[in-house]
C-alpha cells in the first residue's frame, strides 16, 4: 500500500475515535493487531485493544497530529491527545505514534507517550527531591518511585559514590 493511503487511514481512524466510535476505529486496524505502549503495557488482539479504549477513552479524546512521516508500511504521528482521566479530570499528553501497516490496515504499533499538562511546579516533589527519575505523573499524590523529600531525608539514606578520579584521556 502507499504512504497517502496509510495516512488517510490513519485520520480516518482518528476521526472515528474523536467520535467515540471504537467500532469503526477497530475496523482500520487487523485482527492480531498489537499496541506498545513503550515502557507500560502491551496489548495483543483487537478484544485486547476494545477492552482498552472502553477503560481508558472515558470520553472521546481529541487528538491534534502536528506531523505525519511515511515510508513504506511505516507511519509516525506525532501530536498531542487529550483525554479524561478515571477522576474527570483532562490531560494532555505528547505523543509519537509508530505504526506498521499490513495488506492497508494498522497492524502493530509502538506507541511513544509523555504527559504534558504537568509541569514542575505542579509536581510537588519537583525541585526539593534526593532522587527525581521514574516519577508516574498520572500519580502526582502517591508517587511511584518513593522520592523523598530533601527535609525527611536522613543519614542513612544517602548513597555516597566513591571517587572513580579523572578519565584517562589520550
Amino acid at each position: 500500500m502507499d504512504t497517502e493511503h496509510n495516512k488517510k487511514t490513519l485520520e480516518l481512524a482518528n476521526a472515528a475515535v474523536t467520535r467515540g466510535d471504537h467500532e469503526a476505529f477497530l475496523s482500520y486496524c487487523t485482527e492480531d493487531t498489537k499496541w506498545d505502549f513503550v515502557g507500560e503495557q502491551v496489548l495483543e488482539g483487537k478484544e485486547s485493544v476494545r477492552r482498552y479504549m472502553a477503560e481508558t477513552y472515558i470520553e472521546p479524546p481529541q487528538f491534534k497530529v502536528e506531523r505525519l512521516i511515511a515510508e513504506g508500511n511505516m507511519l509516525a504521528a506525532i501530536g498531542k491527545i487529550s483525554l479524561k482521566d478515571k477522576h474527570g479530570k483532562m490531560a494532555t499528553y505528547s505523543y509519537c505514534d509508530v505504526w506498521n501497516f499490513r495488506d492497508g490496515k494498522m497492524h502493530e504499533l509502538s506507541a511513544y507517550v509523555v504527559a504534558t499538562d504537568q509541569d514542575e511546579k505542579s509536581d510537588k516533589h519537583a525541585g526539593d527531591t534526593v532522587i527525581g527519575s521514574g516519577f508516574t505523573y498520572n500519580e502526582a499524590e502517591q508517587p511511584s518511585d518513593q522520592r523523598l523529600p530533601v527535609d525527611q531525608v536522613n543519614d542513612q539514606d544517602i548513597v555516597n559514590l566513591p571517587d572513580l578520579g579523572q578519565p584517562n584521556r589520550p
